[in-house]
C-alpha cells in the first residue's frame, strides 16, 4: 500500500477498495490498488494500479492515518457512487455504520459537500433521522417496502438484548408486541456475521 502511494507522488492516497481494506470497511482483499491523485497533475499509471483523478483530494484525505488514505466517509461515497446496484450502494453505507466506522450524521455532511452523487434520494432516505440503525440493505429494504407502506408501527432498531452473560442486538424490536425481527441471509449479512446470526437464531 505504502509503494503504491509513493510511486503516484505528492498528495496520493488510497481510495475506493484500497481504502475501506485499511479502514476496516471490509474484510475482501481488493484485486487491484486504488489510488486518488489531485486532478491538477497528471502521472503514467504504474503497473497493477487504478490511479482516480479528483479536484476534492486534499478534502477527502484523512488528517493523520497512514499510509495516506481518503477519509472513511469519503471512501464509503466513492465506493457507494460507482456501484451499478442499488443494493450495493446501500450496503457500503451500512456497513460503515454497522461497523461504528462512521455514523450518519458524517455521511449526510460529506454528502452536502459534493455536488454529483449517485443514488442521491436513496442514500440521502437511508442516511435520514427516520432510517437510523439500519445495518444492513436488506433491513433499509423491509422499511422502505413492507414496514411504510403497509402502515406497520415502527420499532426500535439494533435494540439490546442480554442472552446469558452477553449483549446481542435486534435488528428491529417491536417491544409493545413482543416481538423481535431478525433479516438474515447474504444481503443481511455476508460472511462470518451472517453464521453468527443464525447459531443465534437456533440456541
Amino acid at each position: 500500500m505504502w509503494a503504491a502511494v509513493l510511486a503516484c507522488g505528492p498528495g496520493a492516497m488510497l481510495s475506493y477498495q484500497a481504502a475501506a481494506e485499511v479502514a476496516g470497511l471490509t474484510d475482501k482483499r481488493a484485486s487491484m490498488t486504488h489510488v486518488t491523485v489531485p486532478s491538477e497533475r497528471r502521472i503514467a499509471r504504474p503497473p497493477g494500479l487504478v490511479v482516480h483523478y479528483s479536484s476534492r483530494a486534499r478534502q477527502a484525505l484523512h488528517p493523520v492515518r497512514l499510509p495516506p488514505q481518503t477519509r472513511i466517509e469519503e471512501t464509503i461515497l466513492d465506493l457507494a457512487c460507482a456501484a451499478t446496484r442499488l443494493d450495493d450502494a446501500c450496503g457500503w453505507v451500512t456497513a460503515g455504520v454497522g461497523r461504528r466506522l462512521t455514523n450518519e450524521v458524517r455521511l449526510r455532511q460529506s454528502m452536502a459537500e459534493r455536488d454529483q452523487i449517485r443514488w442521491r434520494p436513496e442514500l440521502a432516505e437511508l442516511l435520514s433521522p427516520a432510517s437510523t440503525g439500519m445495518h444492513s440493505p436488506l433491513e433499509w429494504r423491509y422499511h422502505r417496502d413492507v414496514e411504510r407502506p403497509h402502515g406497520l408501527p415502527g420499532g426500535t432498531r439494533q435494540a439490546l438484548a442480554r442472552r446469558g452473560d452477553h449483549n446481542e442486538y435486534r435488528d428491529t424490536l417491536y417491544k409493545a408486541y413482543g416481538l423481535a425481527l431478525e433479516l438474515d441471509g447474504r444481503v443481511a449479512h455476508p460472511g462470518d456475521r451472517r453464521w453468527a446470526d443464525i447459531r443465534r437464531d437456533g440456541s
